[in-house]
C-alpha cells in the first residue's frame, strides 16, 4: 500500500509545538510529511524556535506542489497565516487541494488561512478561539472534521488532531497504535 504524502506549509511565525507535534505524530503512523517553507530554508518559529524545512517553495514547481500529496496541512502561529494570505501561490494550493477533495487539515490560526483563500461557507470548521469570526461556521470544539476538512484549535488540542489526522489517512488501527505508542491513550481521553 502506498504511503500518504503530506505537504505542510510553513513560514516565520509558524506554531513551533502545533508543527513538530503534527509532522512527528503522522511520520510515527507512516505517512511521507514534507515541510515546504515559504521563503527560507530555516524557518524561526513563533517562540524562537528555528527549523530546517525539507523544501523552499520556490525552488517547486505548482504541479509537483499539488500533485504528489494526499493531504495539505497548516500549522497556525499569527505572522505564519499572515504570511501565507499574502501568498497568491498558497492561494493556488489551497485552491487545488479544496477543489479536488484531497484532506486539508489546518490549526489555530491556520483555518483561518483557508478560508482567507478558499471561503467555508459550506464546512464547518473551529480555529483559535478569539479568531473564530474568520470562521463562516465556527463550531467551540478542540477538533471539527467535517468532509475533507479538518481543522483544530491551538497548541493544547494539537495531539488529538494529528491523531486523528492519521486516522483520515491511513485507519483507526494504526490511530491507536501511536496514541498508545506516544501514552496519549493512557493518559489522556481517547480519540473516537
Amino acid at each position: 500500500m502506498k504511503k500518504p504524502k503530506v505537504l505542510t506549509l510553513i513560514s516565520n511565525g509558524v506554531e513551533e509545538m502545533e508543527l513538530v507535534i503534527t509532522v512527528d505524530i503522522l511520520r510515527r503512523g507512516g505517512v511521507d510529511v514534507d515541510i515546504v517553507s515559504l521563503n527560507e530554508q530555516i524557518v524561526e518559529c513563533s517562540r524562537m524556535v528555528k527549523i530546517v524545512a525539507d523544501k523552499v517553495l520556490d525552488d517547486q514547481s505548482f504541479e509537483s506542489l499539488v500533485n504528489n500529496y494526499d493531504a495539505l496541512f497548516i500549522p497556525g502561529g499569527s505572522n505564519n497565516a499572515h504570511n501565507l494570505k499574502n501568498s497568491p501561490v498558497i492561494k493556488k494550493i489551497i485552491e487545488h487541494f479544496m477543489l479536488n477533495n484531497k484532506v486539508v487539515a489546518a490549526i489555530c490560526a491556520g483555518p483561518t488561512v483557508v478560508n482567507h483563500h478558499h471561503r467555508l461557507i459550506d464546512y464547518k470548521a473551529t480555529c483559535y478561539p478569539t479568531l473564530s469570526d474568520e470562521i463562516p461556521n465556527f463550531v467551540d470544539s478542540s477538533v471539527v472534521d467535517d468532509k475533507n476538512l479538518l481543522t483544530s484549535q491551538g497548541p493544547a488540542t494539537t495531539f488529538e488532531f494529528a491523531l486523528k489526522l492519521l486516522e483520515k489517512l491511513r485507519n483507526k488501527e494504526t490511530k491507536d497504535s501511536v496514541s498508545k505508542a506516544t501514552l496519549f491513550e493512557k493518559y489522556f481521553t481517547k480519540i473516537t
